[in-house]
């Protein structure tokens, strides 16, 4: 078997027969190919058909705007009312005799009193707790150590 011989000569016509071939082809779709599909629609004419469905989507989100708006004023107006109520009814300063407010748990109004100095005794007098519970609350949360 004899080796295959390529000169310098045979090298370039094949190198510019292709680039022939490549330029011939890249000419023909430039001219007769398809235009490149963009990602993204350009603006054009809406299409008549889908008319009503737009006109149908768009009163009903309108609807929920209105409906949203509605409740917002409403919570709105509660929020308020609450604040007012809020404020009538202000806390007063807790003292060792007056019992704290009856919104908190007989524990949580101990360790109140505990922290405020009050004894064992009188947490259980005014909490309604055991003694031994009450010993408890003052050993881990008063302030004499």
């Amino acid at each position: 078997m004899d080796p295959i011989v390529i000169t310098w000569r045979e090298l370039l016509i094949a190198v510019i027969a292709v680039l022939a071939v490549y330029a011939a082809e890249l000419l023909l779709l430039l001219r007769f190919g398809r235009q490149p599909r963009l990602p993204f629609r350009t603006r054009s004419r809406p299409d008549p058909a889908s008319q009503p469905q737009q006109a149908y989507a768009l009163g009903h989100l309108r609807e929920e705007v209105t409906e949203l708006r509605r409740t917002v004023a409403t919570l709105r107006m509660e929020l308020e009312a609450l604040q007012k109520n809020s404020a009538r009814v202000a806390p007063s300063s807790s003292t060792l005799s007056s019992p704290a407010p009856s919104s908190q748990t007989p524990y949580a109004q101990a360790i109140q009193l505990a922290r405020e100095g009050g004894d064992a005794v009188a947490l259980a007098r005014d909490c309604g707790i055991s003694r031994g519970e009450a010993e408890l609350i003052v050993a881990l949360h008063s302030t004499r150590h």
